[in-house]
């Protein structure tokens, strides 16, 4: 485990290019975990989502996240779990969630909105091998 506090101040620009590929690895991922919402996002904002989920319920599970990882800003964790259920509500669609998020790279970390149909041992297994694939696609 790193010893410093990630470094979520450092916006990390991403090509076309990689968009494409992380959305292709989210969707992978999302099927993976019976269709389980995941997102790519920094600053509070979606880069990449995938699973059954409109725009508006990814950008409020990367607001989600981003204001668990700011109220830990100093510590060196690199991945949390949150136990308290979030409710996300759009429209007719309302989803009780628990949250998994590991950091990326810079201020990028991948969120996945988890129900408890899903291991633990078996979500984090998928989480961090998604993160490794997307530090391989996007730090030079």
């Amino acid at each position: 485990m790193e010893d410093t506090p990630p470094p979520l101040q450092q916006r990390v620009e991403l090509t076309s290019e990689q968009a494409a590929a992380a959305k292709r690895l989210l969707t992978s991922l999302s099927v993976s975990l019976e269709s389980m919402p995941v997102v790519l996002a920094q600053d509070g904002s979606p880069a990449v989502f995938a699973g059954a989920i409109p725009p508006s319920i990814a950008a409020h599970i990367a607001q989600t996240a981003d204001r668990h990882w700011r109220e830990g800003a100093t510590r060196p964790a690199r991945e949390f779990m949150q136990f308290q259920e979030e409710v996300f509500e759009e429209d007719d669609l309302r989803l009780s969630l628990l949250l998994y998020s590991v950091h990326i790279h810079g201020a990028l970390t991948l969120s996945a909105g988890w129900q408890l149909s899903i291991s633990l041992t078996q979500l984090r297994a998928e989480m961090l091998d998604a993160r490794e694939s997307l530090r391989t696609l996007l730090i030079p």
